[in-house]
């Protein structure tokens, strides 16, 4: 595993690598867009070594960014998360790296994203990054119909989006993907994972996705896990499973 710094817009941009040591040729990519906001649920070697390292060793490269603002005040010139504002390039922004990554097939290359990160997984998406398939678990599909659920996000989004207090609506329905399902790559299979109980993000959202992923066609895989919550504390090792045989399908 290494830890890098990156350049987007002038900023210097937080990065992370891990790879088996012993494998010959190019290997498969997975691009693993974090949840969280800001330095909450930044990546950690607890998170690496839980969900990571798993997926590494059954021969992934792993390849994600911390974001803009995802280190703090640790490294200057850091930038603000836009919370899938400009930082959705700082995703894109990856796979420049990858190109000049000896180890990484480019044509073998797949996205997961959590969270916020299925948010930003289906930005980059959007803006046509080169992926076979993706994974989102818990994913924020719909801001604005998830703001009414969960009421306490409001100030999180004032926070770090930009014009989010001129323009709440419009600022939300372009980070909705739900808004746009007709504009994502139907060769693109779509693998989502979501915990009944979610405290956190809106199942209801994630069933309303699949529909709408069912009126264009688009294919998808749903699996709603029976009783469990956000981080999917009671069936853990299904999911990491359930990505592993995603994946090993698709790349």
């Amino acid at each position: 595993m290494q830890v890098f710094i990156y350049k987007v817009d002038g900023l210097n941009i937080g990065g992370f690598y891990l790879a088996p040591k012993k494998h010959e040729g190019k290997l498969p990519v997975i691009v693993f867009n974090r949840g969280g906001t800001a330095t909450f649920s930044n990546i950690t070697f607890g998170l690496t070594y839980d969900l990571l390292m798993p997926l590494a060793k059954q021969g992934f490269l792993i390849i994600g960014s911390q974001y803009r603002g995802g280190l703090g005040e640790t490294i200057p010139n850091g930038g603000k998360d836009e919370w899938g504002g400009a930082d959705v390039r700082d995703v894109v922004a990856l796979f420049s790296i990858l190109e000049k990554t000896s180890r990484a097939d480019m044509d073998r290359i797949g996205m997961l994203g959590g969270s916020r990160g299925g948010m930003m997984t289906l930005l980059a998406l959007q803006k046509g990054v080169p992926v076979k398939a993706i994974a989102l678990a818990a994913p924020a599909l719909d801001l604005v119909a998830d703001l009414s659920w969960r009421p306490g996000m409001d100030s999180v989004y004032s926070k770090h989006m930009p014009n989010y207090d001129e323009n709440r609506e419009e600022v939300l329905a372009k980070r909705s993907a739900i808004n746009w399902v007709d504009e994502l790559d139907e060769n693109v299979p779509i693998l989502l994972i979501h915990g009944q109980y979610d405290e956190r993000v809106n199942p209801v959202s994630t069933l309303r996705f699949a529909m709408e992923l069912q009126k264009n066609f688009h294919p998808y895989k749903l699996v709603i896990l029976d009783r469990d919550s956000h981080s999917f504390s009671r069936n853990y090792q299904e999911v990491i499973d359930l990505y592993i045989d995603w994946f090993k399908d698709y790349l």
